[in-house]
């Protein structure tokens, strides 16, 4: 009679940047996290939370949630072509309801591409003399079934 009572909870917070140049998806390092289901029937109840930015008007900023090797979701994200976008973050969400079938230990993780200049995460691509950053949290909780 446990059914949909959360078992555990694993969290993830990246306080640092990152930016890549990558027109392949690359990892966002710190920004991970591993679980190991307790049974087979389990779900993985997962919520990202990040900024993103470029510095290129027009570019396609992508950003992918995974489990493994298993693509879970994926968005893009493309900089307005106006003059104040490099100056701007914005937020990318994600709601995954995974359904695993293991019981072993399992990592999802946050990548990222673009297709023309650098995409930053937790920052401003122009920070405009303000060294302000922001946060991304990744948390996974395993749902009875």
């Amino acid at each position: 009679s446990g059914f949909g009572k959360i078992n555990q909870v694993v969290n993830t917070t990246k306080t640092d940047t990152f930016s890549t140049t990558s027109g392949s998806y690359t990892d966002v390092t710190g920004l991970s996290a591993a679980i190991t289901p307790s049974a087979t029937s389990s779900k993985i109840f997962v919520n990202l939370s990040l900024y993103i930015s470029g510095d290129t008007q027009t570019a396609n900023n992508f950003v992918k949630l995974v489990r493994d090797s298993t693509d879970l979701q994926e968005t893009v994200l493309r900089v307005p072509q106006e003059g104040q976008g490099v100056y701007r973050l914005y937020n990318v969400s994600m709601t995954d309801f995974d359904s695993p079938s293991s019981t072993s230990s399992l990592t999802f993780k946050v990548q990222a591409l673009t297709n023309s200049g650098t995409l930053y995460v937790n920052r401003a691509a122009n920070q405009g003399g303000i060294s302000a950053t922001t946060t991304a949290t990744l948390t996974l909780m395993e749902v009875l079934a």
